[in-house]
């Protein structure tokens, strides 16, 4: 990973919409879809394909929904309150994603970062 993402550029992305995920309590936020975000995840796919032992994942290029997971797990009456609370009070977030990592899900709570690369700015 060092060396692949060794010359990757920062991506600029904006969130401009929120949603969920059927029968999980997740609620998100989703980004606009660029070319430069289609790419970069496509990318990543097509150097470590070597690795990919689940060839149906959620997160491989043809199933992934991009997001930004805000709550996880919510009963239905929470993640209502959470939905409404951010469709009333939030704006467009703009950023950039300017550093990938891998993590190791210990437990819900748990999550150790086990590599992580800055990229370059663009």
């Amino acid at each position: 990973m060092n060396e692949f993402y060794d010359d990757r550029a920062s991506v600029d992305i904006t969130f401009n919409s929120i949603g969920s995920f059927l029968k999980s309590g997740a609620l998100f936020y989703s980004p606009t879809i660029t070319k430069d975000l289609i790419e970069f995840h496509s990318n990543h796919h097509k150097y470590f394909k070597q690795f990919n032992d689940i060839p149906i994942s959620i997160y491989s290029p043809d199933n992934w929904i991009p997001h930004c997971t805000l709550s996880n797990r919510l009963s239905s009456e929470r993640l209502a309150e959470a939905f409404n609370y951010c469709l009333s009070r939030n704006e467009t977030v703009y950023g950039k994603i300017k550093e990938v990592a891998i993590i190791k899900i210990v437990n819900k709570n748990t999550v150790p970062i086990i590599f992580s690369k800055k990229l370059k700015e663009n």
